[in-house]
């Protein structure tokens, strides 16, 4: 386990609507595939129908047909399969139906749920797809969950609120409208859901495969009273979609609701989300990941009113790993938290603790959340509400988020966007967060705090590591990265830099061939050392050449000619002053040499060029180097005008 350590930690306030700098040979990261699921297979169903009111339904909306309409579903599979149609013009009154393979049961008609009387047995659902294959759910008709009126029992209506109550945790004690569980190559289109006790669409508790959802319209109040006229009912638990299992598409579907609109929970693997409006709700989400998440793809979707647009979240009881997950060119209205990544969702009935420096971190388990490589691409979100946040990325002590990239993100929101427990949150030119107070992106808790907390933010086509073993303190580094000035701020995180085996922390970016690396050093602190880098890998005892000030005032040029040979260094020089320099590396084929500057334009050569042979055999890398001090003081250093260029 990596614990938490308290230390003294440096702060960098993002400008809000200052121009981001362009960066030299910066490419925008792809930390998540953008790639969809190839094409689902559709189910295969019987060209045959069966009308339920050749089984003897009336469909007059009084009559309980739940015996005829389940007497044409048994007909229809007893023939090998087929379409059980429920015809437009009608009312059809049912308790809980079972469907099984090779049927899809077309509902033009309004079909009204009596789920009220199942109330001694709600795990029930009004249609049930259980192990079954080739099934569908299709037409133009109305599925109406009667959520609003409530079991028998604890009353209905604005006494007893949605089935019953308005308590949130009770969704275990409500029925859903339509299950599929252990299912493979499922179809629902067309079909409109209205006001279910609790879901409207769910999957499990057995994983279903090869499903498509297309043109499905779901609707119920939002659980918020100001998102639902004077008088009315709010609805909870009451979400739209949720998948379990792998390989769906979700298309052209309009979805409002009183909690996730789609959500993922336990397992989803390639889970394709497009052309979708979502309303109100608490947005796409994904939760409880025990069983793995991999591969989510969001794309071309609006988001009107919804509490959260993204919504990650997962407590150490319930986590797991969830990777690959992509959002791309989306627009949200009125959206209170576009971006919410959160690993303490329901610890114990903890949530986000008011001050992320005093939880010391635990033992990673099998069930600690881990989230990584996340893409948010051609984002853009305004008119947010009064209490609007851009957003939350907020890991665990013992496990950071890792990757986060923001590719083209417009938001505006009320307060800005707060990353804690982080590792290469990064941010591309094209990317603004414009806030009405405060700064943009804080490396805080929310607006408690006065200083970043273990997080690490980077521009486009950065990374950053800890090279060697970190020692001092252990497990700590930060790099911040303000997108609107250029600046950096790291952290040191190790108590050598240019000796047999390297600690300390590494900004950098993948180079190739003839390439010039400058930057300002303008504040170095805490008794370590930074500079500028080329180096072979990112190993403790990888070739490197390198530029470095140490807080003593002392500049030199160091190389290292092979792995693991001693470090080499030219006679140092003196800056001054000493906080105040502008650093140069240069490779020029298998040459490599260091300058520094007082302005910026008039350069003096660190000792002289060296050729390093082995530097010129692939790619290197080049980046920005900060180590601490070896009595244990941290050193953080500032950066700015980074450019690497031929």
């Amino acid at each position: 386990m990596r614990s938490r350590h308290t230390y003294a930690a440096l702060i960098i306030l993002l400008a809000t609507a200052a121009p981001s700098p362009a960066f030299s040979s910066t490419t925008a990261p792809t930390t998540a595939p953008a790639t969809a699921p190839s094409e689902i297979p559709l189910p295969s169903i019987p060209d045959q129908t069966f009308n339920v009111l050749t089984y003897g339904a009336i469909g007059d909306g009084v009559a309980d047909d739940t015996a005829h309409i389940q007497a044409a579903i048994d007909a229809c599979s007893a023939a090998g399969g087929g379409t059980v149609l429920l015809p437009a013009g009608k009312t059809f009154v049912s308790n809980p139906l079972s469907v099984s393979s090779n049927i899809n049961i077309q509902i033009d008609a309004n079909l009204d749920c009596q789920l009220r009387t199942q109330y001694s047995d709600p795990k029930k659902s009004l249609i049930t797809y259980s192990n079954a294959h080739d099934v569908e759910l299709s037409g133009k008709g109305i599925i109406e969950g009667r959520g609003g009126v409530g079991p028998p029992t604890g009353g209905g209506g604005a006494t007893g609120g949605w089935w019953g109550t308005n308590k949130k945790n009770t969704a275990k004690v409500r029925p859903r409208l339509v299950r599929f569980s252990g299912c493979t190559r499922v179809l629902v289109r067309d079909i409109t859901l209205r006001n279910s006790p609790s879901f409207h669409i769910i999957f499990g508790p057995t994983a279903t495969n090869d499903v498509t959802i297309r043109g499905v319209k779901i609707f119920s109040p939002s659980s918020e009273i100001s998102q639902v006229p004077r008088g009315s009912l709010v609805s909870h638990n009451t979400d739209g979609i949720d998948p379990l299992g792998s390989n769906y598409l979700i298309e052209n579907c309009d979805i409002s609701d009183g909690d996730d609109n789609i959500a993922m929970h336990v397992e989803a693997n390639n889970i394709t989300v497009k052309n979708c409006r979502m309303g109100t709700g608490h947005g796409i989400s994904i939760d409880a990941t025990e069983n793995g998440v991999n591969g989510v793809y969001v794309s071309n979707c609006t988001f009107d009113g919804t509490t959260n647009g993204f919504h990650l979240k997962a407590g150490r009881d319930k986590g797991g790993l969830a990777q690959n997950i992509s959002f791309c060119d989306i627009t949200m209205h009125g959206v209170r938290h576009p971006i919410y990544i959160n690993s303490y969702y329901m610890n114990n009935g903890d949530n986000l603790p008011s001050d992320p420096a005093k939880d010391n971190g635990q033992d990673v388990t099998a069930t600690t959340p881990i989230w990584q490589d996340i893409t948010m691409r051609n984002l853009t979100a305004g008119s947010p509400p009064a209490d609007g946040v851009a957003g939350i990325i907020w890991g665990l002590p013992e496990m950071p988020i890792r990757n986060v990239s923001l590719i083209n993100v417009k938001i505006a929101a009320p307060t800005g966007l707060v990353v804690n427990h982080a590792r290469n949150v990064s941010f591309d030119a094209d990317t603004r967060i414009v806030v009405g107070r405060g700064h943009a992106v804080l490396a805080t808790s929310a607006l408690i705090l006065s200083t970043p907390y273990d997080a690490t933010i980077l521009p486009g086509g950065f990374a950053n590591q800890d090279v060697g073993e970190p020692k001092i303190p252990a497990g700590i580094s930060s790099s911040l990265y303000d997108p609107d000035t250029g600046t950096w701020t790291i952290q040191g995180d190790g108590a050598g830099l240019g000796g047999n085996r390297d600690q300390f922390n590494y900004s950098y970016q993948s180079v190739s061939g003839d390439k010039t690396m400058t930057a300002h050093l303008s504040s170095l602190a805490g008794g370590g050392a930074a500079g500028l880098m080329f180096r072979a890998g990112t190993k403790a005892d990888d070739p490197f050449a390198a530029v470095v000030q140490s807080s003593g005032g002392q500049l030199t040029f160091q190389w290292r000619p092979a792995a693991g040979a001693a470090v080499s260094t030219a006679p140092p020089i003196s800056a001054a002053p000493v906080q105040s320099v502008y650093l140069k590396l240069s490779r020029a084929g298998d040459s490599f040499e260091g300058s520094c500057s007082s302005d910026g334009r008039h350069w003096k050569p660190i000792g002289p060029a060296e050729e390093i042979p082995v530097l010129n055999s692939g790619d290197l890398t080049a980046g920005l180097a900060v180590t601490s001090n070896s009595d244990g003081r941290t050193a953080p250093a500032v950066f700015d005008h980074v450019a690497i260029s031929p």
